[in-house]
């Protein structure tokens, strides 16, 4: 079993950017001349330095695969289309299903934060904050995570994007019922799955970010 698999999710639809942006997929939108798939890879550098073996991009764009390819010579993936975060980590089964940690990261995103290997496998980095355009965390009185909830502003500990996951857990969860009634109705969140993960015993800690920079609408680039 290997121990970690990397996928950064490239596959959202981007509906916001889609008034301005209509011919280019999100991911190779700029920020100060760099696509932000390519900001979301060095905010990756910053945390896993050492992470590119086992890095893979999944997106349905074939023009994000093909840039991915040239640029950086990262294994890609196309799960074709999905309706939410969750779904195209289902369907990117095969390839993270011999690890034993699954790490994620949004391809809208730009931090600065500890190395992971040199706290816990298990971290959720965070940011403070009080928009509702994220999911947040509650802390045990041991400083573990012990709640987390989408778009609703809990704390002032916001998570910026990066999940680990339990893989023997996360297909647990795929094989459940609850699941799949509960994607049956609406979209599913990584944070539900991270609050599966803590249901089944996994134990979160969080660090906060430097140099955070939400890359998600358009007007994070103005």
């Amino acid at each position: 079993m290997n121990s970690n698999t990397i996928i950064l999710l490239a596959n959202g639809k981007g509906t916001r950017f889609k008034s301005n942006f209509n011919d280019i997929p999100k991911p190779l939108i700029k920020y100060k001349d760099k696509e932000l798939i390519t900001w979301s890879l060095k905010a990756l550098k910053t945390i896993i330095p050492k992470s590119w073996d086992n890095t893979i991009v999944v997106s349905k764009y074939s023009s994000v695969r093909e840039f991915i390819i040239k640029k950086f010579n990262f294994r890609v993936f196309d799960p074709g289309e999905t309706n939410s975060p969750a779904e195209t980590i289902l369907k990117s089964k095969k390839l993270w299903e011999g690890s034993k940690i699954l790490y994620t990261l949004d391809c809208d995103v730009y931090f600065e934060a500890q190395n992971l290997y040199k706290i816990s496998p298990y971290t959720l980095y965070t940011v403070n904050s009080s928009s509702e355009n994220f999911s947040y965390v509650k802390l045990a009185q041991n400083g573990t995570v012990n709640y987390i909830k989408e778009k609703e502003v809990i704390s002032n500990q916001a998570i910026v994007g990066f999940y680990s996951f339990d893989t023997e857990k996360l297909k647990s969860l795929f094989k459940d019922k609850k699941y799949i009634e509960l994607s049956s109705t609406r979209e599913v969140f990584l944070s539900d799955i991270v609050r599966d993960q803590i249901k089944k015993g996994i134990k979160y800690s969080t660090s906060f970010v430097k140099n955070y920079k939400s890359l998600g609408t358009p007007i994070d680039l103005e």
